[in-house]
């Protein structure tokens, strides 16, 4: 290879890393559609230059941005070939790939639960799983949110208590780590208790779930919709335990804060 060939093939990686950030900028700005078509020629341009780990984390990208935009039969493709790419790579390289390899079977196993295939997005979040335990000291959230996504992967297939437990111990985990996460985890907590007709608990849960969303409005992390959803499954456990009024003003909290996050 000529010295003009290593700087034109320097610039075609540069360009590929370039779209594939930028594609994925644009996605979480809103502007999917534009970030599709960015991160579509980043996985173009590092298949032709042939760098692995840039094509995986291009597929990966493009497996989230396709799921966005509700194109859920076209997403699973490239996240399984992401998963693919990234366990080839962890085998000579696990400390930069392991990692990435478990984000992307969080990924694949989500594609899998959109298209109602939950036996199948079941197996690589239990690998998640496993490699998050393997890497906890190092990622200790990346393996609260695998243990959230296990548990949501096994309430779809009809497991409640290995749901509970999956949910249980990613609140454990969550409870040191991420304030915003926590509370989602909480919810969810609540709705794996009811499945199993423990109400009170289920309350108790989305209860706190509500106290950690109400305390982070007031800084950078707000989210008017997931307090909204915390606030929608405690008029449904309301409801359950026969306290109707307070169910209702669940809901009229529920729909007032949809309508201001609608306006924000």
């Amino acid at each position: 290879m000529t010295g003009r060939d290593r700087a034109g093939a320097g610039q075609a990686w540069t360009r590929a890393a370039l779209l594939n950030d930028r594609g994925l900028a644009l996605a979480e700005a809103g502007r999917r559609e534009e970030g599709l078509a960015a991160i579509r020629e980043a996985v173009a341009q590092a298949r032709e230059v042939g760098d692995a780990a840039l094509l995986a984390s291009a597929l990966h990208n493009l497996g989230l941005v396709l799921a966005q935009l509700g194109r859920d039969a076209e997403a699973l493709a490239p996240s399984a070939e992401a998963v693919r790419v990234r366990r080839s790579l962890a085998v000579s390289a696990p400390d930069a790939n392991l990692p990435l390899l478990a984000s992307s079977l969080n990924n694949l196993g989500r594609r899998f639960a959109a298209l109602g295939r939950h036996a199948e997005g079941l197996a690589p979040t239990e690998e998640s799983v496993a490699i998050g335990r393997e890497l906890a000291a190092t990622h200790p959230a990346d393996l609260a949110l695998s243990l959230n996504n296990l548990g949501i992967r096994l309430h779809d297939l009809d497991r409640p208590e290995e749901s509970l437990e999956a949910t249980r111990e990613a609140v454990d985990r969550y409870r040191d780590l991420d304030r915003p996460l926590l509370a989602m985890c909480l919810t969810n907590l609540g709705i794996r208790l009811a499945r199993l007709g423990r109400h009170a608990e289920a309350l108790a849960a989305t209860e706190e779930a509500i106290g950690i969303g109400r305390e982070l409005l007031a800084g950078p992390d707000a989210n008017l919709e997931a307090l909204a959803e915390s606030l929608a499954w405690q008029a449904i456990h309301l409801k359950t335990l026969g306290r109707r009024g307070a169910a209702r003003a669940a809901r009229r909290e529920v729909r007032a804060l949809r309508r201001q996050a609608h306006r924000a």
